[in-house]
């Protein structure tokens, strides 16, 4: 068992000297494995071996296995030659290859691996797994792997363009899943970045649960306008503001128990006022709700000008007053009857009689088709003048779906009317 070879890989700083040896791995791990091979070194290189301060060793064993040693300071040693018996070269057993075994930091004892003038082989301390992330477990240049937390001092970069990786995080609880960051390619070779604002506190910002396999994050533009309400402007989850129409599927509320809110609506002309929905406190904690009747048709139901800085509505049921110097305005229409029939479709209006020759004591009738009209209405009515003459003319109606028959009677006790008579009606 000896050494077979030594030669020197010249032209580099750290210089690599080479042995080849026909020993195992036990037996070149043993101290001052070199100086007791000095004859047939010798014999093997046809003189003494003279060291070089910059040398580092590579052993080669029968086992198929390579052993790193970190040159002594040769410095000191005039000439440098193998037989020195000053010279050991420790080795520490162990496979370079896949950093098994039990090897660990070979170095010089007279320098730490901080030494920029001495050079360092660095192995592995214990067995490791495969894959994993080595680091530093002291500083002496021992290597670990699996810290509570592993630092490089610069950036992380996983995966290689055209080459695809990954960032993810595991829980605490085994088989619960993880969190993954994966880029996909995008359009063009651009770069996507996930930052912070800066924050006045120390944060956690969770993704809530979609709820399906896939969703997307919203994404506001670069500008927006604050406290105006946010729209998605695209399917994919792009979110603006001051959409045309914005839609919620649910209720809109505003405000809540114990702070105001209001619903304000703008016409298209700037600076001509608005229109709010402004709830104020009822004598208990009940709702008041304002809803629309089953309509026939697209309606526009304005609301007047009261003419005054307050106002009420007033509503079919319950106790309403009329303020002072109010009024109340019916819509209103005119006809003229003809055959005994006129026909006026508004709330109120006004009739004009034919020429009537009716003889004291006697009637006529004229039916109004209304179709405001129902069985239910109180229709109105009352003489507004007209061309007659005659005193003592009484009106009055009855009320039918669609309908009314207006009866005029002439209660002189002697004479005929002698000309138009003129009927005011109202519906309620």
């Amino acid at each position: 068992m000896a050494i077979t070879s030594i030669t020197r890989d010249w032209g580099i700083i750290p210089s690599i000297v080479r042995i080849t040896a026909t020993n195992t791995v036990a037996e070149v791990s043993v101290a001052n494995y070199i100086t007791a091979q000095i004859p047939n070194t010798t014999a093997v290189n046809n003189g003494l071996w003279e060291w070089l301060p910059s040398d580092t060793v590579l052993v080669y064993c029968t086992d198929n296995s390579a052993f790193f040693t970190i040159s002594a300071d040769f410095s000191t040693l005039d000439p440098l030659v193998l037989g020195s018996t000053s010279v050991t070269l420790p080795v520490v057993s162990g496979d370079f290859a896949n950093f098994s075994g039990t090897s660990g930091l070979i170095h010089d004892a007279g320098f730490l691996p901080s030494d920029a003038s001495k050079t360092v082989v660095v192995m592995a301390n214990g067995a490791v797994l495969t894959n994993h992330i080595a680091t530093f477990k002291d500083v002496t240049g021992t290597i670990g792997e699996d810290a509570a937390t592993a630092i490089n001092g610069g950036n992380i970069q996983a995966g290689l363009s055209g080459t695809a990786g990954t960032l993810a995080s595991f829980p605490a609880t085994g088989a619960k899943g993880s969190l993954k960051v994966v880029a996909v390619a995008n359009t063009g070779d651009t770069t996507t970045t996930i930052s912070n604002a800066a924050m006045g506190q120390a944060s956690v910002v969770s993704i809530p649960d979609p709820g399906t396999a896939t969703a997307t994050f919203v994404v506001a533009p670069a500008a927006t306008i604050a406290n105006h309400i946010a729209t998605f402007t695209t399917t994919t989850g792009v979110v603006g503001d001051d959409a045309a129409t914005a839609i919620n599927g649910g209720n809109i509320q505003a405000g809540l128990s114990g702070t105001a809110g209001t619903v304000a609506s703008f016409p298209a002309t700037g600076a001509k006022g608005s229109l709010k929905l402004t709830a104020v406190a009822n004598t208990g904690d009940t709702i008041t709700t304002i809803s629309n009747a089953a309509m026939g048709q697209a309606s526009v139901v304005s609301i007047p000008d009261p003419g005054a800085a307050t106002a009420k509505f007033v509503l079919d049921s319950g106790s309403q007053q009329m303020a002072t110097a109010s009024n109340l305005k019916l819509d209103k229409g005119t006809g003229t009857e003809s055959a005994n029939a006129v026909t006026i479709s508004k709330q109120s209006g006004v009739i004009t009689s034919a020429a009537l020759t009716t003889a004291a004591g006697s009637t006529e009738v004229i039916t109004l088709t209304n179709t405001l009209i129902a069985t239910t209405s109180v229709v109105l009515v009352s003489v507004g003048g007209g061309t007659n003459t005659t005193i003592g003319v009484e009106v009055k109606a009855t009320a039918a779906s669609g309908s009314s028959v207006i009866t005029i009677s002439n209660n002189n006790a002697a004479s005929a009317l002698n000309g138009t008579v003129i009927i005011m009606f109202a519906v309620f």
